[in-house]
């Protein structure tokens, strides 16, 4: 595919998927399980039973050997041989491995060419679900589901979208449509132009600011007051409503890393992960009283300063 249309389609996709948090758990369940209605072959491989799409496009790869975006042939017969070595912890007969492949051919090769594309593979090894299933279109995303989003695809928490990471990201948003299903070579090519588009410092991976420019985000909730830090009681309850997105009292986990974020990102800093993790290290031994990992209302107050009404 040639770059310039790569580039043209993801701008199209990006604005088409522009995504953020579906509060409709009944919803969410329905496109889950319309997404993921097949029971995989194997329920284990490789002693992963929920793989990530980092982990499965990473496997992919391993067997698609000369990089063609099929396995099959001599490809599709080393497969077989792992997927009988793990359900059955040792190698079977040539019988028994032709009965595995007829019955794997028979029920997941959908258009009968006998291999296997991404999409037929990912039926038949235990994939997580789509993870952008659990945000919807329309709306721009809240910061702590974009946080949420950062820390699912940074499986190994190095603090960038590594290129098998950043492919299953692609993966995942290129298939969000249903009618959309992404080839190796369709993911090949947008991670080449999402890298060349966004990975300014030309690392070969996507940092969190990076990631931002590519996703649609909230514009910074903190941007809308004079000063964080000298509030009115209106304001401040504004604020901890906000961050608190799910209502339950308490900023925590990917809320606090969003407030965090948007917090340093109103100094005019773009933080990494690891400034964040430093940031709510140091705010946690001054503000968190009760030591639970989490701020509560009067927790936060210690941080800023409220005015009067």
């Amino acid at each position: 595919m040639e770059i310039s249309k790569v580039k043209r389609n993801l701008s199209k996709l990006l604005i088409k998927n522009k995504i953020g948090c579906n509060s409709s758990k009944s919803a969410d369940k329905k496109e889950i399980m319309a997404a993921s209605s097949d029971t995989p072959y194997v329920q284990q491989f490789q002693g992963k039973s929920n793989m990530s799409s980092a982990e499965f496009i990473e496997i992919f790869n391993k067997y698609d050997k000369d990089g063609n975006g099929f396995i099959e042939k001599k490809e599709l017969d080393l497969f077989l041989d792992d997927v009988i070595k793990n359900k059955n912890g040792v190698g079977d007969s040539a019988i028994e491995k032709q009965k595995c492949k007829e019955a794997l051919l028979s029920q997941y090769d959908a258009n009968s060419d006998c291999k296997f594309s991404m999409h037929e593979l990912a039926k038949v090894l235990p994939t997580e679900e789509n993870f952008l299933l659990h945000f919807r279109d329309s709306t721009k995303l809240h910061i702590a589901d974009f946080m949420k989003i950062w820390y699912h695809y940074d499986a190994d928490r190095s603090g960038y979208l590594e290129v098998n990471e950043l492919k299953g990201f692609l993966r995942d948003l290129l298939e969000r449509k249903a009618k959309q299903k992404a080839s190796i070579q369709q993911i090949d090519d947008y991670t080449e132009v999402i890298l060349d588009l966004f990975d300014k410092n030309h690392d070969d991976r996507i940092e969190l600011s990076e990631l931002a420019k590519i996703l649609p985000i909230e514009e910074n909730f903190l941007s809308k007051f004079q000063s964080e830090t000298q509030l009115s009681k209106k304001e401040f309850e504004e604020l901890f409503t906000h961050y608190d997105q799910d209502h339950n009292g308490y900023i925590e986990d990917t809320e606090l890393m969003g407030f965090l974020r948007d917090l340093l990102e109103n100094k005019e800093r773009q933080p990494s992960t690891a400034d964040l993790e430093q940031y709510r290290t140091c705010i946690m031994e001054i503000s968190d009283v009760d030591k639970d990992g989490r701020l509560s209302k009067s927790e936060l107050e210690l941080l800023l300063t409220i005015k009067g009404n």
